[in-house]
C-alpha cells in the first residue's frame, strides 16, 4: 500500500508511543513486512508491505 500527500509536510520526531510513523514501522516488522516513509517528489510518502 502506498500513501502520497501533497500538501503535509514531514511529520515530527518524538518519543514511540506505539503511534505514528514509529508504531506502524514497528508493527509492519513485527508481522515480517517492508515499511518507509519520507518525503518525495510529490510531498511525503509512506509505503507499506505486508504479507498475506
Amino acid at each position: 500500500m502506498t500513501v502520497t500527500t501533497q500538501t503535509a509536510t514531514a511529520p515530527g520526531i518524538g518519543v514511540g508511543a506505539g503511534k505514528g510513523l514509529i508504531g506502524l514501522r514497528e508493527r509492519v516488522a513485527l508481522v515480517g513486512g517492508w515499511f518507509d516513509a519520507g518525503p518525495s517528489a510529490d510531498g511525503f510518502v509512506v509505503r507499506a508491505r505486508i504479507p498475506a
